[in-house]
C-alpha cells in the first residue's frame, strides 16, 4: 500500500512538472507536453509490480511500457531544446542584421576598414598601370588631357602635347570662340604629390591624365587644330562646345590610345574612375541611414493617417456645408412666405379701408 502511494506521489510530481513546463512555454502544443510527462512512467497507470491484481494482460502492457518509457522522456527534452535553439537563432539574427539596427559598431567599423582597404588596393593597382604608361616614350609624343572643375561644375577642357596646350577660347574683344595654341606646362611635382596622397591626379581642380600618343609634329598639330576650328561652326554650350572641339581634334592626331582614352572620348568610366567615385559609407552614416529609413517609414505611416484624417475632415465639412445650405434655403423660404403673408394682410387692410370709405 505504501509503495502504491509512493508511485502515485511520483506520478503526481511528474504531472505538476508537466504543468510547469506548459506555463513556461506557449510554443509547444499543450497536449503533447502534458501527455509526454503524464505518461513518462508506466507505474502511474498500472498497479505496483508483484501484486495479486496483476494479470497476464497487464504484465504484457507493463513490458511494452518499459520499452517505450525512454521515448516519453526524450520527446519533451527535444521540444524544449528546439524552443531554446529557436530563441537563440532569433536573438542572433536581431543582433547581426542591420535591419534591426542592432549590429555592433565594431562589426560596422571592421567592414568599413575592409572596404577602404579594398578600394585603396584597387586604386594603387590602377595608379601603377598608368605610371607604366606615362613612363613609356616609345610610342610617340604623349597626349595629356586636362579637365578643370570648379565647385563641382565642369569649366574647361584642354589638350596638352609637349608643353603646348590646344583649346577653344572665347575672344574678349570680338566675343567669338577661337582656337588657342599656347605654351602650358604641367606641374608634375604637384601632380605626383596629389597621386601619392589621394591616388588621383587632381591639382586645384585640374584633373590631368594621359589619353594617348601621337606621331604628329608641332606644325601638323597646329594645322589640324586650325582645320578643326574652321569646321567647328557656331558655339553652343550644350552640343557644340570646347569638349566637342577637343574630341574631334584628338581623333585626328591620336596614333595609339591610353587607358583613359574611353573616359575622355566617350565619357565612359574606367575601373580607375569607378574606384575614385566609390563612396564608402562610414559606420555612423550606415546607422544614420537606417534610422532615417525607419523614420521615413514612420513618417509615411503618419502621412497616410494624416491623409485619411484630411479626407474624413473634408467629407464632414462638405456634409456640414450641405446642411448649412439647406438651412439657409429653408430660412429664405420662410422669409419669403412671411413676406407674402404680410403683403396679403396689407392688401386686405387696404381693401377694408376702401370699402369703409366708399360705404
Amino acid at each position: 500500500m505504501r509503495r502504491s502511494n509512493l508511485v502515485r506521489q511520483v506520478a503526481d510530481e511528474k504531472v505538476q512538472l508537466g504543468a510547469n513546463i506548459l506555463n513556461f512555454s506557449n510554443r509547444i502544443p499543450a497536449a503533447i507536453v502534458f501527455l509526454c510527462f503524464h505518461c513518462a512512467s508506466p507505474r502511474f497507470y498500472l498497479p505496483a509490480p508483484d501484486t495479486p491484481s496483476d494479470t497476464e494482460h497487464q504484465q504484457s502492457i507493463r513490458i511494452v511500457a518499459k520499452m517505450v518509457h525512454p521515448a516519453f522522456i526524450a520527446i519533451p527534452i527535444i521540444f524544449v531544446t528546439l524552443i531554446l535553439l529557436k530563441g537563440l537563432h532569433i536573438l542572433y539574427k536581431r543582433r547581426h542584421t542591420v535591419k534591426y539596427t542592432a549590429i555592433s559598431r565594431k562589426g560596422l567599423e571592421e567592414e568599413y576598414q575592409r572596404q577602404v582597404a579594398k578600394k585603396d588596393a584597387q586604386m594603387r593597382a590602377e595608379v601603377e598601370r598608368r605610371r607604366d604608361e606615362e613612363d613609356d616614350t616609345t610610342k610617340g609624343k604623349q597626349i595629356w588631357f586636362s579637365r578643370y572643375v570648379q565647385n563641382g561644375r565642369f569649366k574647361h577642357w584642354v589638350i596638352v602635347v609637349e608643353d603646348t596646350k590646344y583649346e577653344l577660347r572665347r575672344d574678349d574683344s570680338s566675343g567669338k570662340y577661337v582656337a588657342n595654341v599656347a605654351s602650358w606646362t604641367i606641374d608634375r611635382e604637384r601632380r605626383e604629390a596629389a597621386i601619392a596622397e589621394r591616388k588621383m591626379p587632381d591639382v586645384d581642380g585640374y584633373y590631368i591624365c594621359l589619353v594617348g600618343w601621337t606621331t604628329r609634329q608641332p606644325q601638323e598639330l597646329k594645322k589640324i587644330c586650325d582645320d578643326v576650328m574652321a569646321e567647328f561652326g557656331t558655339y553652343n554650350i550644350v552640343w557644340n562646345n570646347c569638349q566637342n572641339f577637343l574630341q574631334t581634334f584628338a581623333d585626328r592626331i591620336i596614333s595609339e590610345k591610353a587607358l583613359d582614352w574611353s573616359w575622355f572620348r566617350e565619357n565612359t568610366k574606367t575601373e580607375y574612375q569607378e574606384a575614385q567615385a566609390l563612396k564608402i559609407p562610414t559606420p555612423d552614416e550606415i546607422i544614420a541611414a537606417n534610422r532615417a529609413a525607419a523614420q521615413q517609414q514612420l513618417n509615411a505611416q503618419n502621412q497616410q493617417q494624416i491623409q485619411r484624417n484630411l479626407h474624413a475632415m473634408s467629407d464632414r465639412i462638405h456634409l456640414q456645408n450641405q446642411i448649412n445650405l439647406q438651412n439657409q434655403i429653408q430660412i429664405q423660404n420662410q422669409i419669403q412666405l412671411q413676406n407674402q403673408i404680410q403683403m396679403q394682410n396689407q392688401m386686405q387692410m387696404q381693401n377694408m379701408q376702401m370699402q369703409t370709405t366708399m360705404g
